[in-house]
């Protein structure tokens, strides 16, 4: 995983994420239909002005197993997982290239990345997750972008 792209080889909060990394989104049980990620898990919460996803190239771990045991061990720290819950892994310039060309007004998402802090959820000390991004520039009903952004994933697995 090479983070050569940045000029001190690690990311800083706002860089956008290059288009040939990779993005992962927790998708809750209740966005998972008979095994299937529905649309619905890549809308943003209303309010909330980004959806939130994890910045793959950022964890160093030797393969994507490695990857994903962290990541399950991260969401675990930070909320209450459903047993169907799933992480959908997309490719970031996959995702730009889609939502841009088959939109009408041609959107274009910004991808950035964005560590946060979080209380662990059995401990409640303040932590950070050095992974955390977002996908900025689409809104809680933009159906048709949830939709592109679904058709993108690469693989699923399970969450917990």
């Amino acid at each position: 995983m090479n983070l050569g792209e940045f000029s001190n080889g690690q990311p800083m909060k706002g860089d956008k994420i290059p288009d040939s990394h990779h993005i992962a989104r927790l998708c809750k049980s209740t966005t998972v239909s008979n095994g299937t990620i529905q649309a619905s898990a890549f809308l943003p919460n209303m309010g909330h002005d980004h959806l939130s996803v994890n910045y793959l190239e950022c964890l160093t771990f030797p393969d994507r197993t490695s990857v994903y045991e962290e990541l399950r061990s991260l969401y675990n720290r930070k909320l209450a997982i459903g047993k169907k819950a799933k992480i959908a892994l997309l490719n970031v310039g996959s995702v730009r290239k889609k939502v841009a060309l088959e939109t009408t007004d041609h959107r274009q998402l910004e991808m950035l990345h964005w560590p946060e802090e979080y209380k662990d959820r059995k401990t409640e000390e303040t932590l950070v997750d050095p992974s955390h991004s977002g996908i900025w520039n689409l809104r809680s009903d933009d159906d048709l972008i949830a939709e592109l952004i679904q058709a993108c994933i690469l693989e699923d697995t399970s969450a917990v």
